[in-house]
């Protein structure tokens, strides 16, 4: 049990976050957008609310995101759609709400994909 730390912002070298089943319980913390490097962010099967913060757009070496099974909330930040990198996203069993931007074009690289019913999106087919 706990939160995720901001201190994992000074880590800018991680490559990996798998916090999956941990009880983790929170937001999660803006200071996400310094890891750099970050390639991997798996945080499903928690307690997580809130959010995604802007500053994911600055994991530009996203290539996969798996928040399943959490109780975050809101839109997806504009900033999202910069992670060209991104191959994997789920983002199911949450509370998301909105439509899906068209500028999800833009991540090319994107093979997997899976949203809540909560999105309206007639821009993937």
């Amino acid at each position: 049990m706990g939160t995720i730390p901001t201190e994992l912002g000074r880590l800018k070298k991680l490559k990996f976050i798998f916090f999956q089943g941990n009880q983790i319980s929170g937001h999660m913390p803006s200071e996400i957008g310094r890891l750099i490097k970050l390639e991997g962010l798996m945080l499903q099967q928690n307690f997580l609310d809130g959010a995604i913060p802007s500053e994911i757009g600055l994991c530009q070496q996203l290539r996969r995101i798996d928040l399943t099974a959490n109780y975050m909330s809101g839109t997806l930040p504009k900033t999202f759609y910069d992670l060209v990198q991104l191959d994997t996203i789920d983002l199911t069993k949450n509370k998301f709400q909105g439509t899906l931007s068209s500028a999800i074009g833009q991540l090319k690289m994107l093979r997997f994909r899976k949203f809540n019913i909560s999105f309206l999106c007639s821009c993937i087919s």
